[in-house]
């Protein structure tokens, strides 16, 4: 893949899409190194710890009740919150970092004749996951998505499942997501391995994770049932890991 200029990258926080409100992200993926050197060495060394990630965004501010700085002040220290990064941006088959994370702070500044800006930081309290945009986008009629060849679930790994819902209209509408998998492309007789908790409204769901050996099945694909009437439609970001 090309290298290209970096214009496109997506960020979910929650239930909202951030994406059109920030200018520089920055995810930082450490092990703690923690050191045993012993008598003898001539040189230090050092094992790997534990796993952590921070994620910190910064943009322009948008003031009042449901724009961005009212949720961002109002998510600080709280735990739970799923935040998902895209780095290429909104295309199927794109690589998605996501974390459940705890939002660890929040500032504002600018000067005289500047715009307004601000930084936000947010650090893990879970697995780093790395997985692949599944579905994204405005959907509005019950289907499947593109079967993927995403790999085999080990006896050692699990499968994740991350669900962010930024936008919902019609009448009575209601969501239904899966994630199922198969040996064949065609997925002629899938699995369903995980089934999201029917949505109504915009949320984000961080699915129970489906511990492997999953036997056999490369292929994976999202499907989505809409209810409702006048047009019901969601826009959503999937995304599927295996690790």
């Amino acid at each position: 893949m090309a290298i290209a200029a970096h214009n496109l990258a997506k960020l979910y926080i929650d239930k909202y899409d951030f994406t059109g409100q920030i200018n520089s992200q920055d995810l930082k993926i450490m092990a703690d190194m923690l050191e045993n050197t012993v008598y003898g060495a001539d040189t230090r060394s050092n094992k790997a710890g534990l796993v952590s990630a921070d994620v910190t965004h910064s943009g322009f501010i948008q003031l009042g009740v449901g724009n961005i700085e009212d949720i961002l002040f109002g998510n600080v220290g709280v735990t739970g919150k799923i935040v998902s990064l895209i780095p290429e941006g909104a295309t199927e088959g794109n690589i998605a970092y996501s974390i459940q994370s705890i939002a660890s702070g929040f500032s504002q500044s600018g000067k005289v004749g500047d715009l307004l800006a601000f930084n936000f930081a947010a650090t893990s309290h879970d697995k780093v996951v790395r997985g692949t945009v599944g579905a994204i986008g405005a959907k509005t009629t019950t289907t499947f998505g593109t079967a993927r060849n995403l790999g085999l679930v080990g006896a050692t790994q699990k499968l994740y499942g991350i669900l962010h819902i930024t936008a919902v209209s019609g009448t009575n509408p209601t969501l239904d997501v899966i994630i199922r998998s198969d040996a064949l492309v065609g997925m002629g007789s899938p699995t369903t391995r995980i089934t999201f908790t029917q949505a109504t409204a915009i949320t984000s769901q961080w699915a129970t994770p489906v511990s492997g050996a999953i036997a056999d099945d490369l292929w994976w694909q999202i499907g989505w049932t809409i209810g409702g009437t006048n047009t019901p439609s969601f826009t959503i970001m999937v995304a599927i890991a295996i690790l």
